[in-house]
């Protein structure tokens, strides 16, 4: 039985690429994932590669939900504004220098995220992790849709977006992924299971 066919969808196709990649001679994948919700399932298939081939997996996310990291000094919402959530600063200036035609600022909105309508309002929630706050404290994690606790599916302030950060923001997050990528040639890989044999 399928606890989440879509994820499990997502998931297989991923392993089917990486499996055949394998098969083929590759011995080390970095998996690029512009999407926050999507490491919840992708942790499991890194293992799954590693473990059954030997393998180097890893995930490289280059948003900036919680952790502003590179484009600290880009990004100008403070962060109750949330800039690297859910049509925020960053994530709207991204896809205006990808292809402006599809941002409409007219029907921009600032939204925050919201405790969802089924806990308590001792509950706080914050932004788009599945992390809950009660009693100042966040170890509570719940499986929740973006329209539990956002009212517009926006979480943050997309006002201060621009294409030039936004292709500021992938260039930084290009460069930052080559010279890993460069330092991953150093890493030694035994892969102990090529063979693709359960292949449909």
């Amino acid at each position: 039985m399928l606890l989440d066919p879509a994820a499990d969808t997502f998931t297989e196709l991923l392993y089917d690429i990486a499996r055949s990649l394998i098969h083929h001679g590759w011995n080390k994948l970095v998996f690029v994932n512009g999407h926050g919700s999507n490491t919840k399932v992708i942790d499991p298939l890194l293992r799954r590669i590693k473990y059954e081939t030997g393998a180097f997996a890893a995930l490289y996310k280059p948003y900036a939900e919680r952790y502003i990291g590179l484009l600290e000094d880009l990004l100008e919402n403070p962060p109750d504004e949330t800039p690297g959530w859910h049509a925020s600063e960053l994530e709207t200036s991204q896809v205006m220098a990808h292809d402006p035609r599809m941002v409409d600022m007219d029907r921009a909105a600032e939204d925050r995220a919201q405790v969802p309508q089924w806990l308590p309002e001792s509950f706080i929630k914050t932004d788009g992790a599945p992390d809950v706050e009660f009693d100042g404290y966040q170890y509570f994690v719940f499986p929740m849709d973006h329209a539990e606790f956002s009212k517009t599916g926006v979480i943050g302030n997309p006002m201060r977006a621009t294409p030039e950060k936004g292709d500021e923001a992938l260039n930084r997050f290009a460069d930052h992924l080559v010279k890993a990528l460069d330092e991953f040639r150093r890493v030694d890989v035994t892969v102990t299971k090529r063979a693709f044999e359960d292949r449909v």
